[in-house]
C-alpha cells in the first residue's frame, strides 16, 4: 500500500506514527486515508496556502492555554464568519470556509507537539443570537 502514497517523505510519515502512538499500521492507514481524501476532494486540498486564509483569522484561533492533557485547543468561532462568510462572499468564494479549515487542521498536524499531545476542536458561539438586531 506504501506505493501508493504521494508524499513519503520523512517529515510526513514521523507525522502520522507520532499521531498514532508509533503504531506502524494504524499510521499507515490514516496516511492513506488522507491521500484517499486529498484524491476525491481535490478542489478542497490543492495550493491551500496562509496567504489565501489571512482574512479568516478572526474564524478560527488556537487557543494559548493547552486541554487537560495538554492537548492544544483549536477554536471556531461562528459569530465572527458570520462577519467573514457573508453571501456576497460566499458566492465568490463558496469553498472558502471548508478551506479554510482544512488549511488550519493540516498545518496543526504538522506540529509534533500536536502529533503527540492532541488537539482537542471545540465551537465558541460568545455572542452568537438568533435575534435580529
Amino acid at each position: 500500500q506504501a506505493e501508493r502514497l504521494a508524499d513519503t517523505t520523512d517529515e510526513n510519515l514521523v507525522r502520522f506514527l507520532r499521531s498514532r502512538k508509533y503504531d506502524i499500521d494504524e499510521a499507515l492507514k490514516s496516511t492513506i486515508k488522507l491521500q484517499k481524501f486529498n484524491t476525491e476532494h481535490p478542489e478542497w486540498t490543492e495550493g491551500l496556502s496562509a496567504a489565501e486564509f489571512s482574512e479568516f483569522k478572526e474564524f478560527f484561533q488556537v487557543l494559548q492555554g493547552r486541554g487537560p492533557k495538554g492537548e492544544y485547543v483549536f477554536c471556531l468561532r461562528p459569530t465572527n464568519g458570520i462577519k467573514i462568510f457573508t453571501p456576497e462572499h460566499m458566492k465568490e468564494k463558496p469553498l472558502a470556509m471548508i478551506r479554510s479549515n482544512i488549511w488550519m487542521l493540516d498545518a496543526l498536524s504538522r506540529n509534533p507537539q500536536v502529533q503527540v499531545a492532541g488537539l482537542i476542536v471545540c465551537c465558541s458561539y460568545k455572542g452568537f443570537t438568533f435575534k435580529d438586531n
